[in-house]
This record gives C-alpha cells, structure tokens and sequence, in this order.
C-alpha cells in the first residue's frame, strides 16, 4: 500500500529533531517506487521526504544517497539536495529528509530566451564534470573507460539491428561513427546522467540545483549535454557551450560537440532496447518513429550538403552552371 503525505511527513519528524509539520503534499509521480512529499513545518522550512516502497527502489535510494554525501564536500555542494537526516521504515530500508531546494523546473524554450542562463547553466554543469576524483570513487558510482562507452554503443548497435529495422543510413553512420577512433578519445568526468527538466532548477537567471542523481557514473560527459543540444535553439547553445568550456578544469576533447549528437541518437537506440527488454510494443513503435525521423534528417543534411558543394564549385568555375 502506498503512503500518503501525512505518513512521509511523520517519517520527517521522526528523523528530524524539530519538525513539526504544518502542511504536506504528495510528489511521487505516477508508477514511482521512491515515494516523496513535500512538508512545510511551524518554522517554514521546506523538506523533501523520500521512502522506497520497494527492495530494488530502497537500493536505487541508497545509490543516490551515496553520490549526495560524496558530492556535498565539493563545489557542487550548493547545487544538491543532500539529507538532513534519515528515518527507518517498518518494511527496511530508510526515508531520506533533506532542505529542498529552491526554484522551479528549467525549461529549454526559457534558456533559448535568455543566454545568461544558458551560460550559468553551461558552468553549473562544468562544475559537475569537475568533481575531484576522490569524490567520484567515494561515491561509488560505476567508472567507465572511454573504450567501454564505445564497445557499449557498438554491443547496443549491433543488438538492434538484430533485432529491428533500422533505418540503413542510421545504422551506416553509428558504424561509421563508432569506428572512428578520434571521436572517442575523451577524458571520463563524473555526469549526473539525467539532466533534464524534471531534474534541473533555477531561480530566476541562476541554476539553483540538481536532483535525480540517480544515474551519476563516470563517463562520457557527452551524456550530459544531449539535453541541451537537441532543445536548445543555435545561439543558446552556443552560449551555453562556450560557458560549459570555459568553466572546465581540462580543455575538453575536440570532438565533445559532435559526439554529443551521436549519443543524442543513442538515447533513442536505448529507449528502443527498453522496450524490446520489456516486451512493450508502445516503446519499440516510438523509438523507430524516432529513427525515422532521424533518417529524415540525415537525408535533409545530405541535400543541403550537395546543394552547397555544388554552389562552391559554381563560383569557381564559370562554365558550372544550374541547368548543368
């Protein structure tokens, strides 16, 4: 049985000496095992209460609770939700309390609007990828080597096109890609893994935080930028991006924007091999919609590519002309 507000809120006063609560409401989306609420108290403190309601979501907690702690003695303590104190549930396991955070959801259609939030968020999510090794093996998250992401993508690939009809100029460029050494020289950083908006916050033109990390690994920091490539309009992405570099502590790799598309791309190739894992055909139609559509722009830049090899070549050579 699901708990209601009113029994997250008692498992905030029993682990926060102090709280009283004084209204509550229920955040658990719809078909989460972490359940959550919000509970205001007699000093109108904020908390966010969060109890697995099962075994593997009490481990998928703890895994967050592990990166919170690592990352709350870095610079990105600011931006974390970290816990204030824990409460034991009758079933095991334990609820987590914590300060939430202040802001709202950030939402792309906003930063393209403005490029001072873009470039805050390109350094607020600089100063995730420059947490201190030390901190990323205290939070004992996965570590993968850049040869690992790759042979990773080239497993799922070749899995999919097993078992799906992938698009051939989709499938012709992931091989192609995924064969290109240089693409995948990069230096692992520590990601979130789910930026987004239901996971990143701002208050006015300043990112106030991130929750979720849920997914953090050390990886491709590629896998944190898919968001704001794919959502952002050209110049805030680029406001963003120039801010993001600048705030690095390491030059990043030559060909982190290009990649970046790439792992865009095989978002939707994972999206498609959940479905396929979860014999859930509503997903499977999805994601190879998607491909289509990612077919449908291969084709477009291969036109507008054409149309301006031929342009270049016309104004050099006089005797090329449209109707040759």
């Amino acid at each position: 049985m699901r708990r209601n507000s009113y029994a997250l809120a008692a498992l905030a006063t029993a682990g926060i000496p102090g709280v009283i609560p004084v209204a509550t409401s229920s955040t658990t989306p719809e078909g989460e095992e972490i359940e959550s609420a919000l509970v205001r108290d007699t000093q109108d403190r904020l908390w966010v209460v969060s109890a697995p309601s099962t075994p593997t979501a009490g481990a998928r907690l703890a895994k967050e609770i592990g990166v919170l702690e690592a990352l709350s003695r870095t610079e990105l303590a600011p931006y974390l939700q970290a816990p204030q104190g824990f409460a034991s549930i009758p079933e095991g396991g334990r609820a987590a309390i914590a300060l939430a955070l202040e802001g709202t959801s950030l939402h792309l259609d906003e930063v393209s609007h403005d490029h001072v939030l873009a470039a805050n968020l390109g350094r607020a999510v600089a100063t995730i990828h420059n947490a201190p090794k030390a901190a990323c093996q205290a939070s004992g998250v996965e570590e993968f080597t850049a040869e690992e992401v790759r042979a990773n993508y080239r497993a799922s690939v070749a899995r999919a096109l097993a078992e799906h009809p992938i698009p051939s100029a989709v499938a012709q460029r992931w091989n192609h890609l995924l064969a290109e050494d240089s693409l995948w020289q990069f230096t692992p950083r520590f990601t979130h893994g789910s930026i987004n908006e239901d996971t990143a916050l701002a208050v006015g033109t300043e990112v106030s935080g991130f929750t979720g990390w849920e997914n953090a690994q050390v990886a491709d920091p590629a896998r944190d930028l898919t968001w704001m490539l794919h959502g952002l309009d050209a110049p805030a992405f680029e406001a963003f991006f120039t801010a993001y570099c600048a705030n690095l502590d390491v030059r990043p790799d030559a060909r982190l924007e290009e990649r970046t598309q790439l792992v865009g791309e095989f978002a939707v190739l994972e999206w498609l091999l959940s479905g396929n894992d979860t014999n859930d055909q509503a997903i499977v139609a999805d994601a190879l919609e998607m491909l289509r559509d990612v077919d449908d722009d291969l084709a477009e830049l291969a036109r507008r590519e054409a149309e301006q090899e031929f342009d270049e070549l016309a104004s050099h050579d006089p005797e090329v002309t449209p109707e040759r």
